[in-house]
């Protein structure tokens, strides 16, 4: 799927409410169903899907995935 990257360090909540540090976030189109349940691979390497969050520009134009 295409999706842009974006490496850094966030705090965020996960699905169980707990505070855990995401690695990046993939930018990714809402028409692509990503869930907690998904693993995304990229450059062999697998990171967990941490969050589904709608992008924070109010456009309904991505969805921000928070990856570990």
């Amino acid at each position: 799927m295409k999706c842009y990257l974006k490496w850094g360090h966030h705090t965020i909540e996960n699905i169980a409410g707990e505070k855990v540090i995401s690695k990046g976030i993939a930018y990714v189109m809402p028409a692509r169903l990503i869930t907690n349940a998904d693993v995304i691979e990229y450059s062999g390497i697998k990171y967990v899907v941490l969050a589904v969050m709608p992008g924070k520009d109010f456009s309904d134009n991505h969805q921000e995935i928070h990856l570990q």
